[in-house]
């Protein structure tokens, strides 16, 4: 029964908080990533696989994060325990910021770079947590075959950004203003 109920409690949070601060600008955003992002850098997939990836990647997260979190009471306590929550908090915070600066600073020629910075940071904590979760729950298999496409997804996002952050003089990107 804890198991439910840890898994319904992330997947609400993993759903519902990500998805009401996305859609306030999501038409813009994605005519935007088309005009500039999808029609001039190759590797770019089309705005379409964006929310249904997400959607797969946020179903297995909150999954793995329920089955991991099950632990004995002991356990509740360890710096282990405590540090990866610490990670998967930092991972969604970092997650969260790199949308504000990717889409809504995108104007701006300081944004596309703290963009790649910050997808840099996602993808690094996204491998920390592995390996927190390899060494908090070496018996559960299944926590690292359901955190391992988003390991692979940041990885492809950070060099989607690096992509567009070396080319953004050619894409034009930021140049209405580079006022803060």
């Amino acid at each position: 029964m804890e198991i439910v109920a840890g898994f319904g409690a992330a997947l609400a949070a993993a759903l519902i908080v990500p998805s009401s601060i996305e859609r306030n600008h999501e038409q813009t955003q994605k005519d935007w990533y088309n005009e500039k992002i999808k029609e001039r850098i190759s590797i770019a997939p089309p705005s379409i696989v964006f929310p249904i990836v997400w959607t797969i990647l946020y179903i297995f997260m909150a999954a793995a994060i329920a089955i991991w979190a099950v632990k004995p009471e002991e356990e509740l306590r360890s710096g282990v325990y405590i540090a990866t929550w610490i990670m998967i908090v930092l991972n969604i915070i970092f997650n969260k910021i790199w949308t504000v600066l990717f889409f809504s600073f995108r104007d701006k020629q300081w944004s596309i770079g703290a963009a790649f910075a910050d997808a840099l940071l996602i993808f690094l904590t996204a491998l920390v947590i592995v390996i927190l979760f390899h060494v908090s729950s070496e018996s559960n298999a299944w926590v690292f075959v359901l955190w391992y496409p988003y390991v692979l997804w940041s990885f492809f996002a950070f060099v989607l950004t690096t992509t567009i952050f070396e080319g953004r003089a050619e894409l034009q990107l930021g140049e209405r203003s580079t006022e803060f």
